[in-house]
């Protein structure tokens, strides 16, 4: 079983770091940003750092490696949006970073754990509600929320195997964002054929 589980998180971390790029080369291919929210984007930047700094502390070097990689991803994110006329949403990632600086002062590693195990529901409701009030969604990824669709599945098995609530967490709200936006994008693609 060990095995087993040891494979599936070395699957996860490696979906986990290549996640977000291509969101990045859809907005540099397409030119558009439309179905694409920036707050998501710059919380995700924040999260990832997060996630960075709690696996660095942790001693999970493969993780930290991973998460740090994500957090270039989700950059490479915010600078393609801004390059498209979104203006990156420094306000929105600052209010996320005091929440994590927040959680640390008050708990330590224990309270950027608890924090994490619920970042990921901030991280995509912005996707979310974009994706669910527009029609037009030619900027969005189906790669992007596919890979987090797999991401999710992949940690929710590793956090059930290890007993961590933060990392089933993760799993349960990735698994179930990426597929309400797999099933948006596809839907409205059928609306818009041409921006597929």
């Amino acid at each position: 079983m060990e095995t087993v589980t040891a494979v599936v998180g070395a699957a996860a971390l490696v979906v986990t770091a290549v996640t977000v790029i291509p969101q990045t080369l859809r907005i540099l291919r397409r030119g558009s940003t439309a179905g694409v929210s920036p707050v998501w984007a710059m919380l995700g930047v924040v999260s990832t750092g997060a996630w960075t700094a709690y696996t660095a502390a942790r001693g999970l070097w493969w993780a930290t490696v991973a998460d740090a990689l994500s957090c270039v991803s989700y950059l490479s994110s915010v600078h393609a949006l801004a390059r498209h006329g979104e203006s990156p949403r420094f306000t929105a990632g600052l209010a996320w970073l005091t929440v994590f600086v927040t959680a640390f002062l008050a708990a330590g590693l224990a309270g950027v754990g608890a924090v994490l195990a619920v970042a990921f529901v901030i991280q995509v409701a912005p996707s979310i509600w974009v994706a669910y009030r527009r029609t037009e969604l030619q900027g969005a990824s189906t790669a992007t929320w596919f890979l987090t669709t797999s991401e999710g599945l992949l940690w929710l098995v590793y956090g059930l195997a290890e007993g961590d609530p933060a990392v089933i967490a993760f799993g349960v709200v990735a698994t179930l964002a990426g597929t309400l936006m797999v099933g948006r994008i596809r839907w409205t693609s059928r609306l818009h054929p041409d921006s597929v």
